[in-house]
């Protein structure tokens, strides 16, 4: 191997030597990086489009997330027939929606999951943290997300996870829930937003794939139309969690929100 151009003059001192290992160090280091960030750098989508269901739930934090990065998506709502059919023809990855098409120079990928699909859309904006323990921080929130909610889950979906309950077991199981469980998720989730001193939940400067998920997930269990839905008083839950409510009052006043729907929700109105 040719040695390198680069040398200290005849007589150098071991400084200089030092010196220049350490030039050499972090000019291959930096370029090392710069290679690191290029191979690893997303592939931007020709398009995107969203399967889903005429339904807020797990897509609309999706909706939302696009419209706030600038990202073009074709929002498509399906009907129960469509999706059953798609499904027994294999279209979905796990059977489920959820699913993200993007359409890339080097062919179609399809993505599942909400969270998955959420971090996906940030990380082609760079909104989604490159610090390894941020980036740590707002997956823990995201899977924090679908802990809070696996009872909730189970009990509006019983046969998904094979159990069978009848509506009056649903009705004491959801009040139980509602009552015990979800009181303790928001004292977390209160703290969380306590110590931010952004008022983002991983304490960004920029709302992340977690203050989205969480922002539509709150709402629906905290909102007026929520306690309608699901026959609960959420007035006492809202009075305990006094910084999660200004958190979502946060998250609904942002710009793209705001235009997204054509007006400010609020834990009040009577939207779904």
């Amino acid at each position: 191997m040719a040695p390198l151009a680069l040398q200290p003059r005849a007589g150098a001192s071991a400084t200089q030597w030092l010196l220049l290992g350490a030039g050499v160090a972090v000019s291959t280091a930096a370029a090392a990086g710069a290679l690191f960030s290029w191979l690893t750098a997303p592939r931007q989508p020709r398009s995107l489009e969203l399967e889903y269901f005429d339904v807020e739930a797990k897509g609309e934090p999706i909706r939302l997330l696009a419209a706030h990065l600038g990202l073009e998506l074709k929002d498509t709502r399906m009907r129960r027939a469509e999706f059953m059919a798609n499904k027994e023809a294999g279209k979905y990855p796990f059977g489920q929606v959820p699913l993200l098409i993007a359409s890339l120079p080097g062919g179609e990928e399809r993505i599942a999951q909400t969270n998955a699909i959420a971090r996906y859309l940030c990380r082609l904006r760079g909104a989604h943290p490159h610090a390894a323990e941020a980036a740590a921080e707002v997956d823990a929130l995201l899977d924090y997300e679908h802990d809070a909610t696996k009872g909730l889950m189970i009990v509006k979906y019983g046969d998904r996870f094979g159990i069978k309950l009848t509506d009056s077991q649903k009705e004491i199981a959801l009040k139980t829930w509602y009552d015990s469980v979800l009181p303790l998720h928001l004292q977390h989730l209160e703290a969380y937003v306590a110590k931010s001193r952004t008022g983002w939940l991983a304490n960004t400067p920029y709302p992340t794939a977690a203050d989205f998920v969480w922002a539509c997930q709150l709402r629906d269990l905290l909102s007026r139309a929520a306690a309608q839905r699901y026959g609960q008083d959420c007035g006492s839950l809202r009075a305990a969690a006094p910084m999660v409510c200004s958190f979502i009052e946060k998250f609904y006043s942002l710009p793209s929100v705001v235009a997204y729907y054509g007006a400010k929700r609020t834990l009040d109105d009577d939207a779904p």
